[in-house]
């Protein structure tokens, strides 16, 4: 039986919280966040992954940069007042932190045996070489001032602790080593104790102090699985501490959002990275000041956010709203990911995974070179020209950018953590949720019984998806799959003698299921004109079809600016060879003519060549009509997204 179900006219039950949900969830949780090992990519998303890791400059970072290679977290001998290798002394913590989160997530998704054993090899080391305290972190142990804790100026702790901690949660979740958990809630309990009369945030307003909000995503990933409320009571703590402290990183503090304005000012990479804390806390102590922190929160995010699904920064916001032609930072673009599959779970906001795909699908692959060798640390939507000497060489497509070493190692936590967000349970225990779409397989446990859900598809390069059930025993569940931004009606197969209700941007599907059931879903999209309007009221007009935006790419050469470290990975000089279109307009009225090239009807690396291109016409400066194929924005570098229309 097929079924066209009409959104608009749609109206259904909202997805509630049972009283059967464990206790500490039921006033929490709209989804439990599925165990990272839970979810298996498959299709274009394991095998980009894939290559990433064996070719990409991920899995060689180690040769490209010595930031990777101290083994901080074993050899703990940082003192917080000096620097190294003209470095912060926290900065190689954050890096290795970042490196050994991206190749554990890699190695295991992708069941890369090379990498797991390395991955196996590190996490021993840091546990088997963890004293008595429990402590987990990068500093000199005494009780001088610049050693662990005792810091009287810049402090880095609990941002590296929880760049290590986070790859060692996922290494929990990935092989249920218990040690692994017993030492991080040791190693949290003792930094707990450490702060609970000091805060954190007062001694220092370098970056390292202000990254701290960081530790918000431990803390909610150990309520989240040990159901322990000490960790929400201590995140409660630590926003009040922000606030209370003079740091340089102030926009999430409670004293900048009791106001929409002024909008967000300080490093964008911050901002994302304890973006999740004043919608943790809402959801924790619903209270009118925490709904009303996190109401601005997104407020001033909105504003910021470009077409393309990316914060605007240039390291800092500085106010500005996000168009195309506004800079963002690639670690913005990853940071914001699991925060945001964290706030889907609170709030079951599926607006939420609209942005993160968007974001994931567009600005952070047109940042990036297809096979990974290369990122960009700075980019904008529109791109024409790329100066390898602006902003310290940020703008450039390098492999390890001079000004630091973020953006490209967070290059490699970016599709590791949207699958970590593709799937997840409902609290009540009613069934399971297609969150966000691509190729990837499911297990979980529902009602008792084990459930695989596959989900075959090349989305988002294809409108349909079979979500094929494989059951242990016949049960009966809920199974429910997002409405993604654009669709304007919805056929469904394979739901015959089921209940359909809708409701917070979802359909949900209750029947008895048994094994080789199949729903077949095909969203019919919509090509959209949208406007992106400057501060001044210009506006210029983009192109977006389900989560893709469309550009006009331009050709370009490439040429070696330098190695690293005789890695075989290189910064490069990106040059434009013919910028004809640049100028061009929209007609009044235009037509949009989808195209799909049949020939890569089975999509393996779709981010390599495009596999969709939308055909339309655009104005040139003499008013004349020029056919032009406008691409994904993922598949290009050099592009133009946004245009104004022709007068």
């Amino acid at each position: 039986m097929r079924k066209k179900l009409k959104i608009a006219a749609l109206i259904g039950l909202m997805v509630g919280v049972s009283l059967n949900t464990r206790a500490q969830e039921k006033s929490v949780y709209t989804y439990r966040l599925a165990g990272v090992g839970a979810i298996k990519p498959m299709g274009w998303i394991k095998n980009q992954m894939d290559r990433d890791l064996r070719q990409g400059l991920i899995g060689s970072f180690d040769k490209i940069s010595n930031t990777v290679t101290y083994n901080l977290f074993v050899n703990q001998n940082r003192l917080n007042d000096r620097k190294y290798d003209n470095r912060k002394e926290w900065w190689s913590g954050e890096h290795e932190g970042y490196w050994k989160d991206a190749i554990i997530r890699m190695a295991y998704l992708t069941e890369n045996r090379q990498y797991i054993d390395s991955a196996q090899a590190w996490v021993n080391e840091i546990i088997n070489n963890t004293d008595t305290s429990g402590y987990i972190g990068i500093y000199k142990k005494g009780d001088t001032p610049h050693t662990r804790y005792n810091f009287t100026g810049p402090n880095g702790e609990l941002w590296t602790q929880s760049r290590i901690m986070v790859a060692l949660a996922a290494y929990y979740e990935f092989t249920g080593d218990k040690r692994v958990l017993d030492h991080l809630k040791k190693a949290v309990q003792l930094t707990m104790e450490k702060y609970r009369k000091k805060n954190p945030f007062a001694t220092g307003t370098d970056g390292g102090t202000g990254h701290g909000v960081g530790y918000f995503e431990i803390l909610e990933w150990l309520y989240r699985t040990t159901e322990n409320k000490a960790y929400a009571e201590f995140a409660k703590k630590l926003y009040a501490d922000l606030d209370r402290a003079d740091t340089n990183i102030e926009d999430l503090a409670p004293k900048r959002l009791e106001a929409k304005k002024p909008y967000f000012s300080n490093h964008g990479a911050h901002i994302a990275e304890g973006f999740m804390a004043p919608f943790w806390l809402k959801a924790l102590y619903p209270a009118p000041e925490y709904e009303q922190y996190a109401r601005n929160a997104m407020y001033k995010l909105n504003y910021a956010t470009t077409p393309g699904g990316a914060m605007r920064a240039d390291e800092n916001v500085q106010e500005r709203k996000g168009t195309g032609n506004e800079a963002y930072e690639y670690c913005g673009i990853t940071e914001l990911i699991s925060p945001f599959n964290s706030m889907i779970s609170f709030s079951g906001d599926m607006q939420l995974a609209d942005r993160t795909e968007r974001a994931v699908f567009n600005a952070a692959q047109g940042a990036r070179f297809a096979d990974l060798s290369a990122v960009s640390y700075l980019t904008k939507d529109n791109r024409i020209a790329i100066d390898p000497k602006k902003k310290l060489g940020r703008y450039t497509f390098d492999s390890n950018h001079y000004a630091a070493s973020c953006c490209t190692l967070n290059s490699g936590r970016l599709m590791p953590y949207y699958v970590q967000g593709m799937w997840m349970d409902n609290a009540d225990g009613s069934g399971v949720t297609a969150v966000m779409f691509g190729p990837s397989s499911y297990t979980t446990t529902v009602k008792g019984t084990e459930v695989t859900i596959e989900e075959q598809t090349a989305y988002p390069f294809e409108d349909n998806i079979d979500f094929v059930f494989t059951v242990g025993q016949p049960a009966s569940f809920t199974f429910t799959f997002r409405k993604p931004f654009g669709v304007t009606d919805v056929d469904i197969s394979g739901v015959e003698d089921a209940e359909i209700d809708t409701a917070n941007n979802t359909i949900s599907v209750t029947r008895a299921w048994k094994t080789g059931d199949k729903v077949r879903v095909q969203f019919n999209f919509d090509v959209k004109q949208t406007a992106d309007v400057d501060p001044e009221g210009n506006r210029q007009y983009f192109i977006r079809r389900g989560p893709l935006l469309y550009a006009l790419a331009f050709p370009f050469t490439k040429r070696k600016l330098k190695e690293h470290n005789t890695s075989g990975f290189y910064q490069w000089n990106v040059t434009c060879t013919d910028q004809n279109g640049w100028d061009y307009q929209w007609p009044e009225n235009p037509s949009f003519e989808l195209v799909r090239d049949k020939a890569k009807s089975d999509v393996a690396f779709p981010f390599d060549k495009p596999v969709l291109k939308i055909k339309t016409q655009l104005r040139d400066t003499n008013g004349n009509k020029m056919d032009m194929t406008l691409v994904p924005m993922g598949n290009t570098v050099l592009r133009r997204l946004t245009f104004p229309m022709a007068p």
